[in-house]
C-alpha cells in the first residue's frame, strides 16, 4: 500500500518547496549541500562552479542547473548542518538540545525515484528519521559495536572485533527493523546500528535529527586537558620508568581527580551549540542600531526561567541558556528588577540607577543578546526605529 500524497507532517520544519527555493534562489555552497549517488559521494566538482565574490574567487557555489542534472540522474541532495542556516530546524534543535542535555544537528535528503544514497553504514549520533514526502525504505540492522564515538566511525576498526566489522547486512542476519516511511512517520537509529535507505517509485525528503551525545569519554577528555595546566604532569617521563614511579603517578592522578570538580565538567554547557543555531541572533542588528532612552521598553530573549543571577564577591553573575555575563555588585538590584518582568521600560529602573547608569546598563544587555529594545507607544517612541 503507498503513502498518502496528501500527507503534510514534518513540511512545516522543511518542504520539497523550500528545497527547490534553497537550491535554485543561489548563494548555496559546499559542504552545506553535497550529493551521494549508489552509497558514494559525488565530487563536488561536478555541481559546483567558481565565481567571483567581492575581491575574491570561490569555487564551491552550487551551481543549480548541475545539481538538478546529478538529481535527475539519481543523486541524492544532502543539505548538511540546516541547523545553523534554517531558522525552523534550528529552533527544533534548540529546544531538543535544551531538553535532552546534548548538541542536536539536523540535515534533509531529497532523493528521486528508485535510488539508494549512502550505504550501509552507522552514525556516530543517534537518529531521528522525519518523513516528510514522498516514501522511503529502511533496513537497520544490530551495531555493530556499541556506542561508537565520533572518532570511531564505520570505516574506522571496530574495538570490539578487531577488524573492520562486518561489510554486508548478510553477515548480521536478519534486520531488525524493515519499513517504509510515509510522511508524518518517523524511525529512530541509536548510534552504531547499521543501516540503510533507498526510495521506491516515489520521490522522497526526509529530515534527521541527529543527537550528538556527550560521553564520559568526553568528560575524560575535559579532564585531561584541565592536567595540562598542574605542572606536575607535565614533567618528563624517566627513560625507564620503574614501578616506584609508576606509583607515584597513580597516587598523583587518583589525588588530582578527587580535587576536580566532575560534576561541572559533566554538565551541559549549551553556549557553543545556541550561538550557532540559525535565527539566534535575529533582530540583534535592529537592536544595535536602535536608540534607548527612558521610554524605551525591554523585553527578553531568553524565557525569564532560563536566566539565573548569582552573587559572586564585588560582582554578579547572569547566567542565560547562550552566556555568562559579569556586572558590578551594585546593579545587582537593578537585574534582579528586570528578571522579575517580562518587560519595562528603562526608566522602571530609577529606583535603582541613576539617568546615565540605567542607560549603561540597558545597553549593556542589549548588546550581550539578553534584552531587546520594542518602539514605544506615542511620538516620543523613537526607540526601535
Amino acid at each position: 500500500m503507498g503513502c498518502d500524497p496528501s500527507g503534510r507532517a514534518f513540511a512545516d520544519l522543511f518542504s520539497p518547496a523550500d528545497a527547490d527555493r534553497l537550491l535554485t534562489t543561489g548563494g548555496l555552497r559546499h559542504p552545506h549541500l553535497r550529493l551521494v549517488r549508489d552509497g558514494s559521494s559525488v565530487p563536488r566538482q561536478e555541481f559546483t562552479t567558481r565565481r567571483r565574490v567581492g575581491g575574491r574567487s570561490v569555487d564551491d557555489l552550487v551551481d543549480p542547473a548541475l545539481a538538478l542534472d546529478a538529481f535527475r540522474r539519481g543523486a541524492t541532495l544532502v543539505f548538511q548542518s540546516m541547523h545553523t542556516f534554517w531558522p525552523p530546524l534550528a529552533a527544533l534543535c534548540g529546544d531538543l538540545s535544551a531538553e535532552l542535555g546534548h548538541p542536536v544537528q539536523a540535515n534533509a535528503y531529497l532523493s528521486p525515484r528508485s535510488a539508494r544514497g549512502l550505504a550501509l553504514h552507522y552514525d556516530t549520533h543517534d537518529v531521528f528519521a522525519l518523513q516528510v514526502a514522498g516514501a522511503k525504505r529502511w533496513e537497520v540492522f544490530p551495531p555493530a559495536f556499541a556506542d561508537p564515538l565520533a572518532t570511531q566511525p564505520w570505516s574506522a576498526p571496530a574495538p570490539d572485533t578487531g577488524g573492520d566489522g562486518p561489510s554486508a547486512p548478510e553477515a548480521l542476519g536478519p534486520p531488525q527493523v524493515e519499513s517504509t516511511l510515509c510522511p508524518g512517520d518517523s524511525l529512530f537509529v541509536p548510534r552504531g546500528h547499521l543501516h540503510r535507505a533507498w526510495t521506491t517509485s516515489e520521490h522522497s525528503l526526509h529530515i534527521t535529527i541527529g543527537v550528538r551525545s556527550r560521553t564520559w569519554h568526553g568528560v575524560f577528555e575535559a579532564l585531561v586537558a584541565r592536567a595540562a595546566d598542574d605542572p606536575r604532569f607535565r614533567a618528563a617521563v624517566p627513560a625507564a620508568p620503574g614501578a616506584a614511579d609508576v606509583d607515584h603517578f597513580r597516587r598523583l592522578v587518583h589525588q588530582w581527580v578527587d580535587t576536580q570538580d566532575l560534576a561541572e565538567l559533566a554538565a551541559f554547557d549549551p553556549a557553543p551549540h545556541q550561538r550557532a543555531l540559525a535565527g539566534h541572533h535575529r533582530g540583534m542588528l535592529a537592536a544595535a542600531m536602535a536608540t534607548l532612552n527612558d521610554a524605551t521598553v525591554l523585553t527578553h530573549r531568553h524565557p525569564r526561567a532560563a536566566l539565573r543571577l548569582v552573587e559572586a564577591g564585588d560582582h554578579v553573575v547572569l547566567h542565560a541558556p547562550d552566556r555568562t555575563v559579569r556586572f558590578p555588585a551594585r546593579v545587582a538590584p537593578a537585574l534582579a528588577r528586570l528578571l522579575d518582568a517580562d518587560h519595562l521600560t528603562v526608566e522602571a529602573l530609577s529606583s535603582h540607577l541613576d539617568h546615565d547608569g540605567r542607560l549603561v546598563l540597558a545597553r549593556r544587555l542589549v548588546a550581550e543578546g539578553l534584552l531587546r529594545p520594542e518602539p514605544a507607544p506615542g511620538p516620543e517612541g523613537e526607540a526601535g526605529r
